[in-house]
C-alpha cells in the first residue's frame, strides 16, 4: 500500500528524534517471545510492554502516570488524530477501519457508526503504514523505528519487530504468517516471521521506499523505490531481485499485484505501467497519474490520479470509467471488493463500488496550528483564531475582525504585542492579555513573514520582495526596504528596535530604522533559515539547514564566529528564543528543542519530542520553556532540567490541559472528544474520561494542572 503523498514528503524531512525522559517499551526478542504452536494466537512478550509507571509512549500526553490498580500504564488522548493522518486499512470483513498518523497513534474506528473504538499507543515516533492481517485478527503498523503487531480484539501489542532499517510501510503475506516492511533512507525492505519474531531476509534499494505489495501466492513481493524504479523480489530466495523496471520511477510511486499475481501495476505522477510478472514485459500503459493503486477481486484497477480523484478501470483492457465522487490519497478495499475506503486530509470516504456511489464520509483527524508567546497565552489557528490563557484554561476571545487562516503572525520579544496577517493583506496588531485590537495595517501585497519589535513596530515581508515597516503608532507605512533579489525568509529586530536584519539565501542585510537605509550587507557561508539578535544587541545569530556550528556575527566588527558546539548531529535552527537573562538560547534542532549556553558556547542536553516546533518561548521568569508544536499542542518544560510539566491541546477550537501525572482540565464542551487509554495485562482499552475514575479509581485534581 502506498504512503500518501503528503506523508511521503513529511517523511523525507524526518530527522532523528530524542525522547522524553523515562523508559519505553522494548523490542520483541525471538529468544524471549512466547513459543507458539502453529496457528496459535500471538501472545505479548512481557519484556516488550511498558513497565508499571512508564508512559505508554514517548508521545503520550501523560508522561508519569500514577499507579492504578491492575494497570501497567495509561494516558489521555483526543479521539481524532492530531496532525496529518497518514494511512488507512479496512479489516477484510469491512467492519473495522484502522488509521495511523503523525501523532504517533493508531486508531481503530467502527465503520457502521464512524465512532472511535480504540486508540493504540506505543510507537516512539509518527505512525506511518498500517495493515490488517488477512484473517482480520491482527493489525500491523509502522513507526519508523519498528513495526508493531496488535491484537485487534484486545488492543494488546503482541510483537515489536525492529531491524536495521527504518519502517514506514507494512504488508502481510496472504497466509498471514509473514510481514513485509519497507522504508528508511537507504530504501530497505525486510521479511519477518511474525510468530517467531524472526527476521528472515532483507535487502536495500538505496532510496526511499514509497510502496510495497505481496503477490497472492506469497512467492513474490514488489517494491517502488522513489526515483529509482520498481522491483520484484523472490521471497523464498532471500528477497533476490527477479525484475527491475524503470518506466514508472518517480517520487510518487505506487505498486500493486493483480489478484492472480500475474500482473503488477506500477504508478507514478505521470503514468501507470502494467507488467507481466513472469516475463517482465510491459502489458499496458495508462497515460494518467497513479499516486495510489488497488486491484478489485475481478481484475479491475482503482487509480488515484490528478486532483486525488479515484478512477475505476475495467477488467481486461483497464479502460477508465467515470471517477468516483470525492477524493482520496490512500485506498483500502474490503476482501469481497464491494466497499472502498479512501483517505484525504483527515477525512475518510466510503464508496459502494458496485453502485459507484458514496456511502458516507467522516473526519478522523484535524490539522490545526497553535502558537505561544512569552506569556502563558496560546493562539489556536483553525476555523476560528482564538486566544487562550493556558494556565487558567480561560478563553480570552477570538481575534477581533480577523477572518480565515492567518498568512503570518509575529510576537514581540516580551509578548506584549501580537501581529496577525490575513490573506487579504491586512495586518492586525493585538494586545494578547486582553485580545483587544490595537490597530490595523494595510500591506501593499500578500504577507509571508512578520516581526514585531519590543516597542510595537511591525515589519512584514511581502510578495513583491519588499520589507515594509510601520512605526510604533499610526497606520501609514514608515519605510519600504527595497533591494532584495528574492523573497526574504528571515526577519529579526534588535532588542532596542534600531536595527532590522533581513535574510534571503546566503545574504544578510542590516537596516537602520532611523533612516530606512541599508547599513551593512553580509554573505553567510550557507543558506540561512532564521536570524535572532542577542538581548544585549552585540551578536546576530544565524540558523541554517546544514550549519556545522550555530554561528553569530559580532555587531562591533560584523565578523562571523563559530559560537556553539554542534553536538551529535547537524543543526537546523528554524525557530529561536532567548532566556530573559540572555544566557541561554533555544532552537529547534534534529527533532528536539535544544538549549545552548551563549556565554560558554556549550550545547546542553536536548529535550522535548517534536517533529515541528513552530513557536518557542521562555516564560517571563525564565523557569519554563514553552513550544507550540505541529500536532496542535503547546508543551511546557522545566528550563533547568528539560523535564515535561504540562501539555495544552487544541481540539475543535477548545483547549484541554494535561499534566505529566495525568491530572486534566477539560472544558465541558470538549469532554466528549477526549478519551483515556489504559493498558492492563489483558489489553489496551479506550474508555471515556469518567470511566477512568469509575472503573480504575483515578481521582482528577484540577488544581494540580499547572
Amino acid at each position: 500500500m502506498p504512503l500518501p503523498r503528503l506523508a511521503a514528503f513529511a517523511l523525507l524531512a524526518f530527522c532523528l528524534v530524542l525522547l522524553f525522559d523515562g523508559p519505553t517499551a522494548g523490542q520483541t526478542n525471538p529468544k524471549t517471545a512466547p513459543k507458539l504452536k502453529p496457528g496459535a494466537p500471538l501472545v505479548a512478550d512481557p519484556n516488550d510492554l511498558p513497565k508499571p509507571g512508564a508512559p505508554l509512549s514517548a508521545w503520550a500526553l501523560v508522561q508519569r502516570p500514577p499507579a492504578l490498580k491492575n494497570v501497567r500504564s495509561w494516558s489521555i488522548e483526543t479521539k481524532r488524530h492530531r496532525w496529518v493522518v497518514v494511512a488507512l486499512s479496512i479489516r477484510p470483513d469491512g467492519k473495522k477501519l484502522a488509521t495511523s498518523g503523525h501523532d504517533g497513534i493508531v486508531r481503530i474506528w467502527d465503520v457502521e457508526t464512524g465512532e472511535l473504538e480504540r486508540a493504540l499507543l506505543g510507537h516512539e515516533v509518527a505512525a506511518y503504514g498500517v495493515a490488517w492481517s488477512p484473517d482480520g485478527k491482527y493489525l500491523a503498523s509502522a513507526g519508523y523505528y519498528s513495526a508493531r503487531v496488535w491484537d485487534g480484539a484486545t488492543g494488546m501489542q503482541v510483537r515489536n519487530l525492529k531491524g536495521k532499517q527504518g519502517v514506514t510501510l507494512v504488508a502481510w503475506s496472504p497466509d498471514g504468517t509473514k510481514l513485509l516492511t519497507g522504508g528508511g533512507g537507504s530504501g530497505g525492505i525486510a521479511l519477518w516471521d511474525v510468530a517467531a519474531a524472526k527476521l528472515l531476509s532483507e535487502t536495500e534499494y538505496g532510496t526511499q521506499i514509497a510502496s510495497i505489495s505481496f503477490s497472492s501466492s506469497g512467492e513474490q513481493v514488489a517494491t517502488a523505490a522513489t526515483r529509482a524504479g520498481t522491483y520484484i523480489a523472490d521471497t523464498a530466495n532471500k528477497l533476490k531481485t527477479v525484475h527491475t523496471f524503470k518506466d514508472a520511477a518517480d517520487p510518487d510511486a505506487a505498486v500493486a499485484f493483480s489478484p492472480d499475481g500475474k500482473l503488477l501495476a506500477a504508478g507514478s505522477a505521470k503514468q501507470v505501467v502494467v507488467y507481466n510478472t513472469a516475463t517482465g514485459a510491459v502489458v499496458r500503459k495508462l497515460a494518467e497519474p497513479g499516486l495510489a493503486l488497488i486491484w478489485t477481486p475481478n481484475g479491475g484497477l482503482l487509480v488515484v490520479g490528478s486532483g486525488y480523484q479515484v478512477t475505476p478501470h475495467t477488467p481486461g483492457e483497464l479502460a477508465p470509467e467515470k471517477p468516483l465522487p470525492g477524493t482520496a490519497g490512500a485506498l483500502s478495499l474490503t476482501a469481497d471488493g464491494t466497499h472502498l475506503f479512501g483517505l484525504n486530509s483527515g477525512v475518510v470516504t466510503q464508496w459502494d463500488l458496485e453502485k459507484k456511489t458514496t456511502i458516507k464520509s467522516y473526519t478522523v483527524g484535524e490539522i490545526m496550528s497553535i502558537a505561544c508567546g512569552q506569556t502563558p497565552i496560546v493562539l489556536v489557528r483553525g476555523t476560528e483564531e482564538v486566544l487562550w490563557d493556558a494556565m487558567s484554561g480561560k478563553k480570552i476571545g477570538a481575534l477581533e475582525k480577523h477572518t480565515g487562516e492567518p498568512a503570518a503572525l509575529g510576537w514581540s520579544p516580551m509578548g506584549k504585542f501580537l501581529a496577525v496577517a490575513d490573506i487579504k493583506n491586512a495586518i492586525r496588531v493585538y494586545d494578547p492579555p486582553t485580545g483587544k485590537l490595537l490597530r490595523t495595517l494595510a500591506a501593499p501585497a500578500a504577507v509571508s513573514l512578520l516581526a514585531v519589535a519590543v516597542d510595537g513596530r511591525v515589519a512584514a515581508v511581502t510578495a513583491d520582495k519588499k520589507v515594509v515597516v510601520w512605526a510604533v503608532a499610526g497606520d501609514d507605512v514608515q519605510y519600504s526596504l527595497v533591494g532584495h533579489k528574492n523573497l526574504p525568509r528571515a526577519l529579526a529586530w534588535s532588542r532596542d528596535g534600531k536595527l532590522l536584519a533581513t535574510g534571503e539565501g546566503k545574504d544578510i542585510f542590516l537596516w537602520s530604522i532611523d533612516t530606512g537605509k541599508q547599513v551593512k550587507a553580509l554573505e553567510h557561508p550557507r543558506d540561512l533559515l532564521s536570524l535572532t539578535w542577542s538581548p544585549d544587541g552585540k551578536q546576530l545569530w544565524v540558523g541554517c539547514t546544514e550549519e556545522v556550528t550555530l554561528a553569530a556575527y559580532q555587531a562591533a566588527t560584523w565578523k562571523l564566529q563559530p559560537a556553539i558546539d554542534r553536538g551529535p548531529s547537524s543543526l537546523a535552527a528554524v525557530t529561536f528564543a532567548w532566556s530573559p537573562d540572555g544566557t541561554n538560547l533555544l532552537g529547534y534542532r534534529s527533532g528536539a528543542i535544544q538549549q545552548w549556553n551563549a556565554k560558554t558556547g556549550k550545547l546542553g542536553p536536548a529535550f522535548g519530542f517534536q517533529i515541528g516546533a513552530t513557536t518557542l518561548a521562555f516564560s517571563p521568569d525564565g523557569k519554563t520553556i514553552q513550544g507550540g508544536c505541529a500536532d496542535r499542542v503547546v508543551r511546557y518544560w522545566d528550563a533547568a532540567n528539560g523535564k515535561p510539566r504540562l501539555t495544552v491541546v487544541a481540539d475543535r477550537a477548545e483547549i484541554i490541559a494535561v499534566s505529566v501525572d495525568g491530572n486534566y482540565r477539560v472544558p465541558e464542551a470538549a469532554e466528549p472528544e477526549i478519551i483515556a487509554v489504559v493498558l492492563t495485562d489483558k489489553g489496551q482499552e479506550t474508555v471515556p474520561l469518567k470511566e477512568l475514575t469509575a472503573k480504575y479509581g483515578f481521582k482528577n485534581m484540577v488544581a494540580n494542572v499547572k
